[in-house]
C-alpha cells in the first residue's frame, strides 16, 4: 500500500471544493494515530482542523514505535483538547502536565 502524507491530499480536498477547510476528522488507524497526526502537519499543529475524533489504544500505538503520551503531546501542544466517552457523555480530560524548560 502506497504511503502518502495527508497534508498534501487534505489540501487538494480543500482546493477541490472552493477553500473549504474540513471541520472534523476522523482517524481510525490501528496504532499509527500519532504519524497520522504528524502527517497533517500544519492542519493539526496550527489547530486548522477544529474536531479530531481518534480511539486510543495504548497497545496498538506502542506495537507501532509510539505511545499514549505521544499521541496526547501532539494534540496538546497543537492546542486541542482531550475528552473521553464516558457512561454516553463527553467529559474533558486532565492536560498533561507541562514540562519545565531551563
Amino acid at each position: 500500500v502506497p504511503v502518502r502524507a495527508l497534508a498534501p491530499i487534505v489540501a487538494e480536498r480543500v482546493a477541490a471544493h472552493r477553500g473549504q477547510p474540513p471541520v472534523f476528522a476522523k482517524l481510525d488507524v490501528e496504532g499509527s494515530e500519532t504519524a497520522a497526526l504528524e502527517g497533517l502537519g500544519v492542519w493539526i499543529s496550527e489547530g486548522r482542523i477544529p474536531v479530531v475524533l481518534t480511539e486510543i489504544n495504548g497497545s496498538s500505538l506502542e506495537a507501532l514505535g509510539s505511545s499514549v503520551l505521544a499521541l496526547c503531546r501532539v494534540m496538546q501542544d497543537a492546542g486541542y483538547r482531550a475528552y473521553a466517552w464516558h457512561q454516553g457523555v463527553w467529559r474533558p480530560t486532565v492536560p498533561l502536565p507541562r514540562p519545565e524548560v531551563y
